[in-house]
């Protein structure tokens, strides 16, 4: 259920977060206080009403992947945000929101998709933008111009729930710096099932006999 919990709060001084999983709650993580400072990088956060509320102080946020947030993945109000190589996905309002005129916001190398109004959408602030992918959202961008090099295609996730690219993802190698975009890159090493062939046999005692081994990614690749 969303909502359930009040979530991580950083409300003073710095913290290093790294590898979380915040679940659940009304706002996953809030940023707040003019001198906070925050880094949260290769985390998830699932089905909280906002994914993550910045009103003061600084937010880096990378790697993270913001999934299935009942109103909004990340909502500034206030303070400084550097956010890249991020994955924003089935937000029930917003995927980004700046709303507040102290907010200054950085979104590059990242992914948003499938919000159910806006993806990016800014109605004070400032808000710059390059080398994203908005997609499938109702209305990709509102209040803020796309950016550079972005585009809107979809972005070829392994599934519903997983969210590394597939081999054909146009989001690969495009980032900045020449990689992929997103929390979650293609990997070729992700194994989600192996099928030995053949898939039954008989073999006599003190006998030996060979079988194949095939492994697939979760597209069945």
């Amino acid at each position: 259920a969303l909502g359930i919990w009040n979530g991580f709060r950083v409300l003073a001084g710095f913290s290093l977060l790294s590898g979380m999983r915040l679940l659940g709650a009304s706002t996953g993580l809030e940023v707040s206080g003019g001198g906070t400072s925050a880094v949260l990088s290769s985390s998830t956060l699932l089905n909280n009403t906002v994914g993550v509320l910045v009103s003061g102080g600084s937010l880096s946020m990378d790697h993270t992947v913001i999934q299935g947030s009942g109103i909004t993945g990340l909502q500034a109000s206030g303070g400084t945000l550097d956010l890249q190589y991020n994955t924003l996905v089935a937000s029930g309002n917003f995927g980004v929101y700046v709303t507040g005129s102290e907010a200054n916001l950085s979104l590059r190398n990242s992914i948003i998709a499938q919000s159910a109004s806006v993806g990016v959408y800014r109605t004070a602030g400032t808000l710059t933008l390059s080398h994203n992918d908005a997609w499938d959202n109702r209305t990709n961008y509102s209040g803020v111009s796309v950016g550079p090099n972005s585009f809107s295609a979809d972005p070829l996730f392994l599934s519903a729930s997983d969210f590394h690219l597939r081999a054909t993802s146009p989001c690969r190698g495009v980032s900045s710096a020449g990689t992929d975009l997103g929390a979650l890159p293609y990997d070729a090493t992700l194994v989600a099932s192996v099928q030995i062939v053949p898939a039954s046999v008989t073999v006599n005692a003190s006998a030996t006999t060979a079988l194949l081994a095939r492994a697939y990614n979760a597209a069945g690749e």
